[in-house]
């Protein structure tokens, strides 16, 4: 019988008693023996401390102190981490259903560097939506310059994110995309995509602040491309979003039905 592939689940948070108490449920509730469980707390005041104590013999690690910043705590999170994969699963943040872990590693022989599942999340309505499902032949150097990876869903060789140094401390809000960036364009590592939604991200956070995520991303860019220009990056950016978006729109009948109208109503 192959041996059983380890999952080290880690949570960052700071003074969100409320959404920790919602992560650390789902993730206890999991059906999987496979997993370890670590928590990194940045100091909170907020009773999130003592939610984690009351929990800590089921905990692989714990932790409660000042940081750098959530990708200092995510980075402290990777270095106690025994499983041959992580995910990163933070305050507010949860797993879909118990057998998640269950359904994606029981029985099965993964060895991609990335294994990308479908995320969950509420829109501006608070309907709960699922996010389009991503096509491993469409994970490229383009895709990046629009567009990231669920760091929620997206289950990353432990060894392959130490071996890249981690996340880089330089950018404070997509440092995971600059990972993503380096170890798939740059490094072509193995991944691949399965139709499990994994998690249900909480709505709001640093990195759903897009004039900030493209000011570092064109920042990162820049540097790995000199004969660009910051400004140029903002721009190819925001361009390749809109055109994203578009295609999405046009994906079902029903979706370019209401396109074609859109665009004769347009004309008139």
């Amino acid at each position: 019988m192959d041996k059983k592939i380890t999952v080290s689940v880690i949570t960052v948070c700071y003074n969100h008693a409320k959404g920790l108490k919602h992560t650390m449920k789902s993730v206890l509730e999991q059906t999987y023996d496979g997993m370890e469980y670590i928590i990194i707390d940045g100091g909170s005041t907020d009773g999130s401390r003592e939610l984690i104590e009351a929990h800590k013999e089921r905990l692989g690690y714990w932790r409660s102190e000042p940081d750098g910043g959530i990708y200092d705590a995510m980075n402290k999170g990777l270095a106690k981490a025994q499983g041959e994969y992580c995910l990163f699963l933070n305050a507010g943040d949860y797993f879909c259903d118990k057998k998640v872990l269950d359904t994606i590693f029981a029985d099965k022989n993964n060895e991609e560097d990335l294994i990308i599942g479908r995320q969950k999340f509420y829109d501006g309505k608070g309907r709960l939506s699922v996010a389009w499902s991503i096509r491993k032949e469409d994970i490229n150097e383009r895709f990046f310059w629009s567009n990231t990876l669920p760091h929620q869903s997206t289950f990353i060789k432990t060894s392959l994110l130490r071996e890249l140094g981690g996340y880089d401390l330089h950018y404070k809000i997509c440092a995971d995309w600059a990972f993503w960036y380096v170890a798939v364009v740059e490094r072509h590592c193995s991944l691949c995509t399965i139709d499990t939604a994994v998690s249900l991200m909480e709505k709001g956070g640093v990195s759903q602040n897009m004039e900030k995520c493209r000011e570092e991303m064109a920042t990162f860019l820049m540097e790995h491309h000199s004969e660009m220009k910051k400004e140029d990056w903002k721009d190819i950016s925001e361009r390749y979003s809109e055109a994203l978006m578009y295609r999405r729109a046009t994906k079902t009948a029903l979706s370019k039905l209401l396109m074609r109208i859109a665009i004769r109503i347009n004309k008139e």
